[in-house]
């Protein structure tokens, strides 16, 4: 299978704009709801939403470990119907299994550097390749550290 890069998406310019603007300022919601607000004015509701919900989950996750089941399904929902490629991009989520666990670590998908491919990114702490997955099996799979959709089922109470 291969893998997802940025020609995959096929995005316009002023799309492309927001994107980075996202990037540069990755742990404010500012650029995320103008582009959540554009992309709804360009009709693509879905991406819209899922951004929508991808900022009031990163809200709840930066004082609780699980998101509430009702907002966990909602986002799982969206991100499934958008495919990774595009989420890997505007997700924000603490990287697991990393073994430089310490003062140093960005910890953080949105904090490490971008790859040419959409699901991966590069430390430049450790040098360690950050691969962005689905589901925490996928990511246990991999003996590096990784980035699980924060929608992802993590305690066995949750479908």
């Amino acid at each position: 299978m291969r893998r997802p890069t940025r020609e995959d998406l096929n995005t316009e310019k002023e799309e492309e704009a927001f994107l980075a603007a996202i990037v540069e300022d990755a742990d404010q919601n500012t650029a995320r709801l103008v582009y959540a607000d554009w992309l709804e004015e360009n009709g693509d509701t879905a991406r819209s939403s899922y951004l929508r919900l991808e900022m009031e989950s990163h809200e709840v996750l930066r004082t609780d470990e699980y998101l509430p089941e009702e907002l966990r399904l909602r986002l799982l929902d969206e991100s499934l119907q958008l495919g990774l490629a595009w989420t890997a991009l505007v997700t924000r989520a603490r990287i697991e299994g990393c073994r430089q666990q310490d003062k140093t670590c960005p910890g953080r998908w949105e904090l490490i550097q971008q790859t040419a491919f959409l699901n991966e990114r590069k430390c430049e702490i450790c040098s360690m390749v950050v691969k962005c997955q689905y589901t925490i099996w996928l990511g246990a799979r991999f003996d590096a550290p990784v980035v699980v959709d924060p929608s992802a089922k993590r305690r066995a109470t949750e479908s």
